[in-house]
C-alpha cells in the first residue's frame, strides 16, 4: 500500500531543504515504509540496523558515511546500533547556510 501522497511529498520537500531529519511515531505508522520510498526517490541507501550484516557495515561509521556523502542515507531501527558512534556524525550540506551541525540520534 502506498503512504499518502502528501506525506511522501512533505517528506521529500524536507529533506530537500535540511541536511538531516528524523522519523518518528509510534509502532506500525508505516514510518519504514515511508523511508523506503524516500531512499528510493532520492536514489538514497536504505540501512535496517536489525538486519546483522547491514549492521556490520556501520563498523567505522565515519568512513562509512565518507563514502556515501553524496547520497542520501537512511538508518532504520536506529536504536539497534552498537552505540551512539552510529548516530553521532557531523552533517554538512553543502549550500545550506549554518548546515554544519552536530547530530544526536
Amino acid at each position: 500500500m502506498m503512504l499518502a501522497r502528501s506525506v511522501l511529498a512533505d517528506s521529500q520537500r524536507a529533506l530537500g531543504r535540511h541536511p538531516a531529519a528524523a522519523l518518528l511515531g509510534p509502532r506500525q505508522v508505516r514510518k519504514t515504509t515511508l523511508a523506503r520510498q524516500l531512499a528510493q526517490s532520492f536514489d538514497g541507501l536504505y540501512l535496517d540496523l536489525e538486519n546483522f550484516r547491514e549492521r556490520e557495515k556501520m563498523t567505522d561509521p565515519r568512513l562509512f558515511l565518507a563514502a556515501h556523502e553524496n547520497r542520501l542515507v537512511i538508518f532504520d531501527e536506529a536504536q539497534r546500533s552498537r552505540g551512539p558512534e552510529i548516530a553521532r556524525f557531523s552533517v554538512d550540506a553543502p549550500g545550506i547556510p549554518n548546515s554544519q551541525k552536530q547530530l544526536s540520534l
